[in-house]
């Protein structure tokens, strides 16, 4: 696997970068677990409109309150990331998942909200690998998200690991638990502090929060005027039969559906995340290590959302690290043309083109026989040129 830190220090160190300069397209489709029309942002890197090469692809959740439109700065991130050659070029699409009354769709299958679950996992895979040269394999398809996309990637991609090979989570609300530990008090402070309470999704932000949960996980359809069974009762106790309903989609409960090194997955928040998110990993990462599940957990020096700038580079990077960027695995690159350097080969034979002189060459400058590669990082040497082209095998 290639670091990732290490990829960002090296970024970071230099003061002139190399940007690419990627395109960003606002797209549509019908989707038919939500029977509508759905918007996204998808972004191609430079080259896609004049290449015939397939590309991996990252699918980018928003957060709450957001939408497709949100996030714009993971465009230059991902500009500058491919124009320096630290990631291979990689097409993001961004869905909307925007829905009311409330925060947003938690990307869960609702009779309030619709099926957003089903409209993510497979009518936008499905639409996506239709309309765009994308690799259509799940060594090629991650996902990544912030806030109730973060905690959306990690449900969906813990549900479905047949169909994503990574998971990022930035800032998610990934531990209901704790998190009621944190809210609850928050809640009865905002809606009248003595019993019998009834709630306001417009009361706090937690509350707010509390509404959208209950709203993906808890509907109730014939209840208005919210059409939710809320999660705390008129006394400000926990409804059990509601909390039951929010463990089904809890990330820790799906981790024990999840067999060891199924998925590569990458966590971080901000120590001081007003939503008391921070907490929450910490109870996350506890349950990983009992399942034996490995993760890469960086908590920072942060609130929500105020270090994603320094954070989206580091997540871009690690899903580069274990994707897929070229052939299957066991299969041989043949190249279509003579252009072939910059590829990504699995465990197979390099096959080099036979009409240029080409020399491989490991880390330490050793010479290198392309039909018996180990997994690694190598140099191309073409026609002695004293430019050295890299490639990855994995």
């Amino acid at each position: 696997m290639k670091n990732y830190h290490t990829i960002l220090v090296a970024l970071l160190a230099v003061s002139t970068l190399m940007n690419a300069s990627g395109t960003v397209v606002t797209d549509s489709f019908y989707s038919e677990a939500l029977d509508a029309t759905r918007y996204m942002k998808v972004y191609l890197p430079e080259g896609y409109s004049t290449s015939i090469e397939d590309y991996p692809v990252i699918y980018f959740l928003h957060g709450g309150g957001s939408n497709h439109g949100s996030y714009s700065e993971l465009y230059y991130h991902l500009d500058t990331l491919i124009g320096n050659g630290h990631v291979e070029p990689v097409i993001m699409v961004k869905p909307d998942a925007s829905v009311g009354p409330y925060y947003g769709s938690c990307y869960t299958n609702s009779a309030l909200y619709g099926d957003f679950e089903d409209y993510i996992v497979y009518d936008l895979i499905e639409y996506i690998e239709s309309a765009y040269r994308v690799i259509p394999s799940r060594s090629s398809r991650t996902i990544m998200g912030h806030s109730m996309g973060g905690s959306g990637a990690l449900k969906l991609a813990f549900k479905h690991p047949d169909i994503y090979r990574a998971v990022v989570d930035h800032s998610g609300l990934v531990e209901y638990s704790v998190m009621l530990q944190y809210y609850v008090p928050l809640i009865l402070a905002a809606n009248g502090n003595t019993p019998p309470y009834t709630y306001n999704p417009n009361a706090n932000v937690f509350t707010g929060v509390a509404f959208t949960l209950c709203g993906a996980f808890s509907p109730d359809t014939t209840d208005p005027p919210y059409y939710v069974d809320f999660i705390l009762d008129t006394q400000g106790n926990i409804d059990s039969t509601v909390y039951g309903l929010w463990r089904l989609h809890d990330t820790p409960y799906l981790a024990h559906q999840l067999q060891p090194e199924t998925i590569a997955i990458y966590l971080d928040c901000g120590i001081s995340d007003e939503y008391y998110c921070y907490p929450l990993h910490e109870a996350l990462v506890e349950s990983l290590d009992v399942l034996g599940i490995s993760y890469q957990w960086h908590p920072y020096a942060g609130i929500h959302s105020n270090q994603l700038n320094v954070r989206f580079p580091i997540a871009i990077a690690f899903l580069d690290s274990v994707m897929c960027t070229g052939a299957e695995e066991g299969s041989q690159v043949t190249p279509a043309t003579g252009d072939f350097l910059g590829a990504t080969i699995f465990r197979g034979p390099l096959v080099l083109p036979t009409d240029r002189e080409c020399r491989v060459f490991d880390i330490s400058g050793r010479e290198a026989m392309p039909h018996s590669l180990r997994p690694g990082i190598y140099f191309v040497v073409v026609d002695n040129s004293v430019t050295q082209k890299v490639i990855k095998v994995r």
